[in-house]
């Protein structure tokens, strides 16, 4: 949210005085360029000099496109000075976030995370940088935290499938294999192909699993991991759903994959 600031601007030293009563603003922003506008005037772009200005208080706003948050003050103008303003701009969660991405790609992982850490933090249903989050803290084998930020992708977005593989591959890592199982089925029924695959499934009986055989397409996998599931065997149920999700996904996928 914006904040409004009453700053007491640093003087300028050396032959920083003007004449009269009237002074005068220097404004700096990082990164330069920035509009400016006074009590609503708009004057220009800096680095910009406003002159003169008569002693008071003044509305400032700087702002720099969509990827940085608008800087918004109350600046008090001093009497017959040449005073100094330096503001630094925020980046937007959307920045942050395509930074991030590019720092994921680019392998500099702690970049990436301080980036994607940040945009999530600043933007909790920004479910986009939660999942480059996780992707990266995978990479890094911060798997708690990575099953956090899968968790976290997944909330935000419930219909697509690689959150939940992730969440699939992280537990039957660490041995919670009701857990991948699980997961690795959620991220199977949210693909294209096997969207509705259980619907009409056959009952899970052992006479049924019998008939199942050795299936080979993904579909005969997720049925018969499912009919294992339904019976209390998570070690069978895990190796066909597994067996299913290679098949699917790449072994490259990503958070941008859908």
């Amino acid at each position: 949210m914006l904040r409004f600031l009453i700053l007491l601007l640093l003087l300028v030293t050396g032959p920083a005085r003007a004449q009269g009563p009237s002074a005068a603003l220097d404004i700096y922003s990082d990164p330069p360029g920035a509009t400016v506008a006074l009590n609503h005037q708009l004057l220009g772009h800096t680095p910009l000099r406003v002159a003169p200005l008569p002693p008071g208080d003044y509305q400032i706003r700087l702002a720099s496109g969509e990827d940085y948050r608008p800087y918004l003050a109350v600046v008090r103008i001093q009497p017959g000075l040449v005073q100094r303003l330096d503001v630094k701009l925020e980046p937007s969660t959307g920045l942050l976030l395509r930074q991030g991405i590019e720092a994921a790609q680019a392998q500099s992982d702690q970049e990436a995370m301080d980036l994607l850490e940040r945009a999530a933090r600043e933007s909790p249903s920004q479910g986009e940088a939660w999942g480059w989050l996780g992707w990266v803290q995978m990479r890094q084998g911060l798997n708690e935290e990575a099953v956090a930020s899968f968790r976290a992708c997944a909330r935000r977005f419930p219909n697509r499938p690689d959150a939940y593989l992730h969440l699939g591959v992280l537990h039957e890592q660490a041995g919670r294999h009701a857990q991948a199982v699980t997961a690795y089925k959620m991220a199977l029924l949210r693909t294209e192909r096997l969207r509705g695959a259980l619907s009409g499934a056959p009952a899970a009986t052992w006479a049924n699993i019998a008939r199942a055989g050795n299936p080979t397409s993904p579909e005969g996998q997720l049925r018969l991991g499912w009919m294992y599931e339904q019976k209390g065997r998570m070690d069978l149920a895990l190796r066909w759903l597994r067996s299913a999700a290679d098949q699917v996904f790449s072994p490259a996928t990503s958070p941008a994959r859908s």
